[in-house]
């Protein structure tokens, strides 16, 4: 868990740059402090077992349209942390997913894309990386699932994620040789958590708890190695 963290960290070490009776506000503290306040109520999931099944069924370069259909979708809890590590894999892949019910502003926006199916939930995704020896890095881009009454997709968006400029320049240099992915790439890691959600939900994966020095996670273990099917559509807003 070591995105988590690096989150965990940063957000402290902001916190101690407050002091005094003239307080700066910094956007870069604040950021942090938003996620760090999310993940703190999180439950934390390690995924790494899951990302070889995920993987063939839904390539990370085919395109915002996932082949993927989820069945349930519902929330586990408010706040949800997923995070998987492979060998083969250049950085440690996390998504912070947040659950919000339904409000009149959640559907006037959904309205505004097109989005007239009702729904109970809608849940953001933030993509992260880690690579070895650098920071946390939230990516670009962000997806937005909205959820009906029984777990399954009303439909999708993928959307500008609000991030630190000093991020942006950090992510400009980190992934210059992806740029032109760094979309598909948020997308392929937000879908591996509602991979996650689904697998749990659907009692596909097997659940152990975990203590951690800061925090408790949860293992997941795939039980079978049945794959989804199916064809869930995706809007692209610029």
């Amino acid at each position: 868990m070591k995105i988590l963290s690096d989150i965990l960290k940063q957000a402290a070490a902001s916190e101690k740059q407050s002091n005094g009776k003239l307080r700066v506000v910094d956007t870069v503290a604040s950021f942090w402090q938003n996620v760090y306040k999310n993940n703190m109520k999180a439950k934390i999931f390690d995924a790494s077992a899951l990302l070889e099944s995920f993987s063939k069924a839904s390539p990370p370069m085919n395109s915002f349209a996932r082949d993927v259909e989820f069945g349930n979708l519902s929330p586990l809890a408010q706040s949800i942390w997923v995070e998987v590590a492979d060998s083969k894999l250049p950085a440690h892949l996390g998504v912070a997913l947040s659950y919000t019910e339904k409000t009149a502003q959640s559907a006037e926006q959904a309205k505004q894309y097109g989005i007239n199916s009702p729904f109970t939930w809608v849940c953001q995704a933030r993509s992260f990386i880690k690579r070895r020896y650098q920071q946390t890095l939230p990516l670009k881009w962000e997806w937005v699932e909205y959820i009906d009454d029984k777990g399954r997709t009303v439909s999708s968006l993928l959307q500008p994620a609000v991030i630190p400029q000093y991020m942006d320049k950090a992510l400009a240099v980190e992934l210059k040789s992806v740029e032109f992915i760094h979309h598909h790439l948020c997308a392929f890691i937000a879908n591996l958590g509602f991979y996650a959600i689904d697998q749990i939900n659907g009692g596909r994966v097997s659940v152990s708890s975990h203590a951690g020095t800061q925090y408790s996670y949860h293992v997941l273990e795939t039980k079978t190695n049945v794959l989804h099917s199916g064809f869930n559509w995706t809007k692209y807003v610029d």
